[in-house]
């Protein structure tokens, strides 16, 4: 009787682990299955971005547009002769990824390169494996280079027409427009002129100008609209500074950014 009873509890707890499995089972799986629904809806839902792309040297910019479901992808050819960024003087910019390897930089020095060449607003790359892009922006980069199999436009002159900047308009600063107040300390006649055009593909209007000269100042923003500061700080590699202003942005410049930009 009692090996009976002993065998009739095995059999009940080996059913109860049983149905602990099956619902731990299943609980997995619907969360797996939630995880990957949230994983798809951030997929799709992924803020306008732009990035620069090794091609055999040649530099592919690939802008990527989920919530309007557009994509567009332009070319520089490889041997285009322009004035390197970082102060390296003249370069054909498919040698820039090779420099840009050997000195640390990375694609960040095409990247730079293109802003201040093309007046591209851009600070996303991506050379082989290596790359800036956070994981989502990975992930949707190779869905999208795979479906674009022709260039939109490709880049002859470092005058870029309206036509193709107009494509890189930040969702989050379409309807907006933001004053700037620039602060030009660098020396130079017209670099100032220059981050300006730049910054005009998102809409930004100068209503503060000023000049003089610090040979040690690098770059600095500040301002009221974050999303704009902190995206201005990543396009041209400049601090971001907590300064009580009135103003959308302020940029300050010196000698040392006219020297690297």
């Amino acid at each position: 009787m009692r090996k009976f009873k002993k065998l009739k509890e095995k059999r009940l707890k080996g059913k109860k682990n049983k149905k602990v499995l099956v619902f731990a089972t299943v609980a997995l799986l619907f969360f797996l299955f939630l995880s990957f629904i949230f994983f798809i809806f951030k997929l799709q839902s992924l803020k306008k971005f732009a990035y620069v792309s090794n091609k055999d040297g040649n530099v592919e910019i690939i802008i990527v547009d989920s919530q309007k479901d557009k994509y567009l992808k332009m070319l520089i050819s490889k041997d285009f002769n322009l004035e390197s960024s970082r102060n390296y003087g003249q370069y054909e910019i498919g040698n820039l990824w090779i420099l840009g390897q050997k000195d640390g930089f990375k694609g960040k020095l095409i990247a730079e390169t293109v802003t201040k060449n093309f007046s591209i607003p851009i600070f996303l790359w991506k050379d082989g494996r290596s790359s800036n892009l956070n994981l989502l922006q990975r992930l949707k980069s190779i869905i999208v280079q795979k479906e674009l199999t022709e260039y939109d436009y490709v880049l002859k002159t470092v005058n870029t027409p309206d036509t193709v900047l107009v494509n890189f308009i930040d969702s989050e600063m379409e309807f907006v427009s933001p004053k700037l107040e620039m602060v030009d300390l660098t020396g130079s006649n017209s670099l100032a002129k220059n981050i300006v055009n730049i910054l005009g593909v998102y809409g930004v209007k100068t209503t503060s100008y000023s000049k003089g000269y610090d040979e040690n100042l690098d770059c600095e923003v500040s301002g009221f609209n974050q999303y704009l500061v902190d995206t201005v700080v990543k396009i041209f590699s400049c601090e971001k500074k907590e300064k009580d202003v009135n103003v959308d942005l302020r940029i300050r410049i010196g000698k040392v950014f006219a020297d690297r930009f």
